[in-house]
């Protein structure tokens, strides 16, 4: 048997393991909801579950649940060396959703929030913490430009505080061992919000 005939003697295995797994798991409005998880959790490990929408009248739809049981092998053995990072996951979601690639968001994201600081000359944490605060405020912004759960990496015992989604995005995904986590939702839209503010702001 040579390589060719083994990936397809593997992926005949993972296509019955997601059609069996695909008869437990709930369809909404003509959608299946997977999640992205692992086969175990070492007891000192964090590890981010995302799920995954795959439509029903999909025609790559087996295909993509057969990713789904993929990443799990794949996330798991990420762990066992460790080499997890929270990124994959989101990256084999935007695959399988075909959403834009999390690495083009995440690098748009920061390229946005050097654009805001050098507009408003803020470069230091606070500056541009405080800068976000007025604007967001001045322009009446809806609820989903904060981030109501923020811990503040640098206190041994923070308290969950409101903070600006920019402000709480950059710190998390500059980094990796932050205390709260950020969704390529949230990723997705403080960069809206940066390119808005720049736009809009006439300083």
């Amino acid at each position: 048997m040579n390589e060719l005939q083994m990936f397809k003697h593997r992926v005949r295995e993972y296509r019955r393991q997601a059609l069996r797994k695909a008869q437990n798991q709930r369809v909404h409005k003509g959608r299946r909801y997977c999640i992205l998880g692992i086969h175990s959790i070492p007891s000192d490990r964090a590890f981010q579950f995302l799920h995954v929408e795959v439509s029903e009248d999909d025609p790559k739809r087996t295909d993509k649940l057969v990713m789904v049981q993929m990443a799990k092998d794949i996330l798991t053995q990420s762990l066992a060396i460790d080499g997890y990072d929270p990124a994959l996951s989101f990256a084999i979601r935007s695959s399988i959703q075909g959403e834009p690639p999390v690495f083009h968001w995440v690098g748009e994201f920061f390229q946005t929030y050097g654009i805001f600081q050098a507009k408003f000359a803020v470069f230091k944490t606070r500056e541009t913490r405080s800068k976000l605060d007025d604007l967001l405020q001045t322009h009446d912004y809806s609820e989903d430009v904060w981030y109501d759960d923020y811990e503040d990496g640098r206190k041994e015992n923070p308290e969950p505080e409101r903070v600006p989604l920019p402000f709480a995005v950059r710190n998390v995904l500059a980094h990796p061992d932050h205390k709260s986590k950020v969704t390529y939702a949230q990723i997705s839209r403080a960069t809206e919000i940066l390119a808005e503010l720049v736009q809009t702001d006439k300083r």
